[in-house]
Formats: C-alpha cells, sequence, structure tokens
C-alpha cells in the first residue's frame, strides 16, 4: 500500500509536468479534447517494476480517481461530459488513459460518436483491467470502434454523477440509447 501511494504521489507529479492540475481549464464552456495523463513513457517507467499487468491496473485507477476529481470540481450550467478513453495501441505494454472533456454542445457529438458493449479483445481487456479496480462499480465500459476503424477505442466513465444536474453519461452514446437532454442522477 505504501509504494502505492507513493507512486500515485508520483503520478501527480507527471500531471503537473503536463499542466492538467489547473482543473478549471477543462470545464470552460467550448472546451473539447481528449488529453492524455501523460505523454511519455519515462514519465512512467517507474510502475514498471511491478510488471505492465500491475502498471496498467495503477494507471486505470489513478485515471478514475482525476476522474472521479474532475467530476466533482465543478458543477457547469451547460452540457459536460467527462470519460476515460483508452485506445489499442498498447506496443509497449503499458495503457494511455486520456481525459475526454466536451463541455457545452453535444450535438456534435451525437452525430459522431457511436458506443458499444465490449465486443472486441481489447475492450474485454480492459473491462478485465475495470474490474480489477476498487469501486469497479461505479463506472461503465463503452467500446468505440467506428471513429477509427482500425482502432479500438474504450470510454470508461460514471455510471451516475451526483449532483450534476447537466453532467452527461457515456451511456447517451450507446447504439441503440435514446437521445435524451443531460439528465440528473
Amino acid at each position: 500500500m505504501k509504494t502505492e501511494t507513493s507512486f500515485e504521489s508520483q503520478l501527480w507529479g507527471v500531471l503537473a509536468e503536463e499542466r492538467l492540475t489547473d482543473l478549471s481549464q477543462f470545464h470552460r464552456r467550448g472546451f473539447f479534447d481528449e488529453v492524455p495523463l501523460y505523454s511519455r513513457i519515462s514519465q512512467v517507467a517507474f510502475l514498471k517494476k511491478g510488471g505492465a499487468a500491475k502498471a496498467n491496473r495503477m494507471l486505470l485507477a489513478f485515471g478514475l480517481k482525476f476522474l472521479n476529481a474532475l467530476l466533482a470540481y465543478d458543477h457547469p450550467r451547460w452540457p459536460f461530459l467527462a470519460a476515460l478513453t483508452v485506445w489499442d495501441d498498447t506496443d509497449d505494454g503499458l495503457i494511455v488513459p486520456n481525459v475526454f472533456v466536451c463541455s457545452g454542445e453535444m450535438r456534435p457529438l451525437d452525430d459522431l460518436l457511436v458506443l458499444h458493449q465490449p465486443a472486441g479483445a481489447f475492450a474485454k481487456m480492459m473491462m478485465k483491467l475495470l474490474m480489477r479496480v476498487d469501486r469497479a462499480g461505479e463506472f461503465l465500459a463503452l467500446e468505440d470502434n467506428v471513429t477509427l476503424s482500425e482502432a479500438a477505442r474504450v470510454f470508461i466513465g460514471r455510471t451516475a454523477i451526483p449532483d450534476g444536474e447537466w453532467m452527461v453519461t457515456i451511456d447517451r452514446f450507446e447504439e441503440g440509447a435514446p437521445l435524451s437532454p443531460p439528465h440528473r442522477s
């Protein structure tokens, strides 16, 4: 446990290097981006000491903690979606959690983003990894294989967002889901 606490402290340092600790930047109306939590493998090489599986679990758990902090930071009066994404590009064995944020108009996403229940090998691997993280039941994983047909991307978001009148959850973009306005959870 002490080692994981030390690793988490080092991961917060990586976020500071990447200039991601100012959560207000993500809540600006009109912000729309998918930002990696780290940009160089050397920034997280310290995690590899326990093997890739343990490192990936820690990266995902830390990403979910960051996501929770982002969602708790502010409750804008406009539609707000925040989730983690992970692309199937783990050539070196480590996942790269990205924070995906759309703050404001959701209509462009309604036309472009189509998510499915995990079916591909990478999405199923991410589901297994998610199940190994504390409080996994609070999160939903859905697969995107439409944005880039040759690469899978998994969206991981909260199943419910407390006190978030305008918060949008990723299930809004699940194929076949009725298009609905942001809802209170």
